[in-house]
């Protein structure tokens, strides 16, 4: 009996997985391909997903191939806020919750962070983002692109 419930438990799971990529696999890659380049400032072209043999790939403007193990951290760390970028767009289509990002640009420079920031204005036109950071080149840019902020201090005593 375990057995049987295990097996379609596990069938239901794969036929929920199949449905979700023919329905929002292909606009997530897409998405996170515009907002890569965006953050890259067009020196990545093209993103592809895990296949199944393969890892994340992405294309230069060169058009040489890189996995991600190739990638810098900064870069790496473009390519998953893309992502997470991207699922929430998808999703925010059926399921409206807030974009939450916690210093999600340590590894960014001071000009991706200002690409970063044009790209969560964007999103921020349809759907609510916070973002917490304590770096000051990220104050610089919201305050530049006119965010609303709460800054808080907090000092530790010992």
């Amino acid at each position: 009996k375990e057995w049987a419930i295990t097996k379609i438990q596990r069938e239901i799971l794969l036929e929920t997985k199949q449905r979700y990529q023919e329905k929002y696999l292909q606009r997530i890659i897409e998405t996170t391909t515009e907002y890569f380049q965006v953050i890259t400032d067009g020196r990545f072209t093209n993103v592809f997903f895990p296949d199944g043999t393969n890892t994340f790939q992405v294309i230069t403007e060169d058009e040489l191939m890189f996995t991600v193990q190739e990638l810098s951290q900064g870069t790496i760390n473009q390519l998953y806020v893309a992502l997470r970028l991207a699922i929430s767009k998808v999703m925010a289509k059926t399921h409206r919750f807030p974009f939450i990002l916690d210093d999600a640009f340590v590894h960014f420079d001071e000009k991706r962070t200002e690409r970063m920031m044009e790209v969560l204005n964007r999103i921020g036109k349809d759907q609510q983002v916070i973002l917490f950071s304590c770096k000051l080149d990220v104050k610089q840019a919201c305050e530049k692109l006119g965010f609303p902020m709460l800054e808080m201090y907090h000092s530790i005593q010992y």
